[in-house]
Parts: C-alpha cells; structure tokens; sequence
C-alpha cells in the first residue's frame, strides 16, 4: 500500500537524523545519510479495520489525484524548503522556523556536512538540494559543541504535497521508532530505548521522539521533532548527555512570524 510506503520513506529521513546526531568524537565508520528512500524496508504494523478501511480511502485519494497530475510539482522549490544559517540560529522560511543553538555550539561548514551526507569529491549546497530534489534523505544543517557531545541537525525530503494528506508528525516517529533502536545498536550504542512524549517547540506543543542510550558507558539522549509543510518533510534532532540538553533546544526554538 502506498500508504506504508511513504511512511516508511519518511521514517527512513528520522533514521539518519537520528544517527547524524549520534556521531561522536567516539564513533568509527561514514554515516550513510543520503541513501535511496526506497530502501526503507521494516513494516509499519496496522491492528484494526478501521485503519485499514481509512488506508484504503487514503489510497484511493492519492489514485485520483495522480491520475489529474502523475508528477505534481510543489511551489516550493529545495533551495527554499532547505533553509540557511544565519550566527547561532537556522532559519527555514518555508517551515516559519527560527532553532537557535547554545552559544558553546557552532555549526558545520560545507565540507562537513557533505561528510556527514557520505559524499565525496565536489559537493556543494547546491548539489545537496539536487539530491533532495531526487527523493534523498540529506542533512541540511549540523552543529555541535567541542567535545562533538551535544549537537544539533537538520534533514530534509522530498515527498511531494500529497504526502501531508496520509501522514502527520506522530504517525512518522512512531513508524521510526524500532528502526532507531536497531540502527544506534549498530553504531554502538546500547540499551537504547524510546517514547514518544510532547515537548514545546515554536511555542506549540509537538510530538517528540525521545532516545535513550549508553555510549562506552556514559549516558546520551536525542530528541526527534518533524515537520510536513509544502511537499517537504523536515526532520530535526538534538544530541546530549542529559534530558535537558536534547530538550531546551527545541524550547529555545520559535517561529519567525
């Protein structure tokens, strides 16, 4: 069902914030950010008939309108929905979103986030929007503090603008949620566990994927939030040894209007 799919898709973009946001100055190996979204494979379970039956019209809603439009072109295009740096703060008009970082924390040049993206060779802010443009899961925006403990980043997909009438910020981080633990297992960390909770963010209350794991021992936590706005889904997680650091952050977050 196209329904599974596009959450799955989505889910896969929460996977490579949230290992993004686990690479510290501990971890070996290149984050595979980037990939395919098509590659997503875990199932997204689904109990009742009613959801079933409500799929099932999702579906056929989705059927008819890409039979008026097969490649329905969003008004916003990658450059915009991809946002910028501006000091201490990412600013992404399309989402209305202004996310200050801590004054400890700095944010990556070019290079490194085309690090963080696994790619090689000429790789600019351009080409990063390009593979967006192409249905990739790419990181956007990265910062950190010195000890690389605390950090903060942004991952941007295309989806196309019917995706928002199938899913919603909830439905995207629980279809993540086991997928995370596997993947940070794999990248080291252990006893990783996670709850979906609200935390305030831009003045609102939204849903939260809240992380919870050990690395070498030490306690670290990350904090998911995702957000559907014209054909783009924008996922944004914060790293640190503590709740209250992966927390204040989104706090500190506000919109710019």
């Amino acid at each position: 069902m196209k329904k599974k799919f596009l959450v799955a898709m989505l889910a896969m973009m929460i996977m490579a914030s949230s290992v993004a946001c686990g690479k510290t100055d501990t971890d070996k190996g290149p984050l595979k950010a980037g990939e395919e979204s098509s590659e997503a494979s875990f199932e997204i379970k689904e109990d009742s008939a009613d959801e079933a039956s409500s799929e099932a019209s999702a579906l056929e809603a989705v059927e008819a309108a890409s039979e008026a439009s097969s490649e329905e072109a969003t008004e916003v295009t990658a450059d915009e929905a991809a946002g910028y740096v501006d000091g201490q703060a990412y600013i992404n008009e399309n989402f209305n979103l202004k996310f200050n970082i801590d004054s400890d924390m700095s944010f990556a040049d070019e290079q490194a986030v085309a690090d963080l993206n696994n790619a090689a060779g000429d790789f600019t802010n351009d080409t990063i929007k390009k593979y967006v443009d192409e249905g990739k899961v790419m990181i956007v925006a990265y910062a950190t503090d010195d000890t690389m403990l605390k950090s903060f980043n942004v991952a941007l997909q295309s989806v196309g603008s019917l995706v928002t009438t199938l899913v919603d910020e909830e439905t995207v981080l629980n279809a993540s949620a086991d997928s995370v633990v596997d993947l940070l297992t794999q990248q080291g960390f252990e006893d990783v566990t996670t709850e979906i909770d609200k935390v305030q963010f831009m003045g609102e209350e939204h849903s939260s994927l809240l992380i919870s794991s050990k690395i070498q021992g030490i306690d670290y936590y990350e904090r998911v939030c995702c957000l559907v706005d014209n054909g783009y889904v924008m996922s944004l997680t914060t790293g640190g040894l503590t709740k209250d650091d992966v927390t204040h952050l989104f706090e500190n977050a506000e919109k710019l209007d």
